[in-house]
């Protein structure tokens, strides 16, 4: 018997591998993937933010879930290492159904963009943030030059 010719038949199944396609680029793409969670040092990723005023340079990490004494950070030449230790569930047997967000050593390591004080830095935890104050070398900031009327 013939079965009649329909076009669109087969555009089903090249619809759906195509978002697929889509769906796994977008996957990848996420911080916490299972693809990108692992940083260049062996340990979890963790997102950072830098931005800088005229007196100093400021990094926000996203460290949810840990104390303040299980975090490390040090400064050395022009470069952070931020280390933090998520410790594992209170002993508690789960199952899990996802997990993106789990125990182990997250770690980032940054080049900074611009000579600091590392002696004069401050580290603050709130609300799962990490926020490092990193003061910026003399010899970078912004230097204010009074302008004189000549005198003829």
């Amino acid at each position: 018997m013939l079965e009649r010719y329909d076009p669109f038949r087969a555009t089903v199944p090249l619809r759906q591998a195509i978002d697929r396609l889509f769906e796994e680029t977008l996957d990848l793409m996420r911080p916490f993937s299972l693809l990108a969670r692992f940083g260049f040092d062996g340990g979890y990723f963790m997102p950072v933010n830098i931005y800088h005023t005229s007196d100093e340079l400021v990094c926000q990490f996203i460290i949810p879930g840990v104390r303040p004494e299980d975090i490390q950070v040090d400064v050395t030449g022009d470069t952070l290492t931020v280390k933090a230790e998520v410790k594992p569930f209170d002993g508690q047997q789960v199952e899990w159904i996802r997990c993106e967000w789990q125990p182990g050593i997250y770690s980032r390591t940054l080049t900074l963009p611009l000579p600091v004080q590392a002696d004069r830095a401050e580290a603050k935890y709130e609300h799962g943030v990490l926020t490092v104050r990193l003061p910026k070398a003399e010899e970078v900031r912004p230097k204010h030059i009074r302008v004189q009327a000549a005198t003829a």
